[in-house]
């Protein structure tokens, strides 16, 4: 698992908490992101060619391209998150959320 970003807030009110994410570009990450601030363990799960926002480097005339060439967007999007590549096609996949 890959983990974006320092997490700020260790303990808080949602310690202990986990948060299993299966959502794409900023509503859903961007709220499970407060509350990986709050301290819930977030787990963002992505499946096939990744969350688009990875790729969402424009918007109008504003550029959010990181010296990287990663988005902005995404990085503040899935802060305090670890993530998963899972394909929920195979019964290995889908066992992930059996468990």
């Amino acid at each position: 698992m890959k983990s974006h970003g320092e997490k700020h807030n260790s303990t808080g009110p949602l310690e202990g908490v986990r948060i299993v994410e299966f959502g794409i570009f900023h509503a859903g990450p961007g709220a499970n992101a407060i509350l990986g601030d709050m301290g819930a363990d977030v787990i963002k799960i992505e499946y096939g060619e990744g969350d688009p926002e990875r790729f969402w480097t424009r918007a109008g005339g504003l550029d959010f391209a990181l010296p990287n060439g990663g988005s902005l967007t995404y990085e503040v999007s899935n802060r305090n998150k670890r993530g998963i590549y899972l394909n929920i096609e195979t019964d290995k996949g889908r066992g992930f959320f059996i468990d």
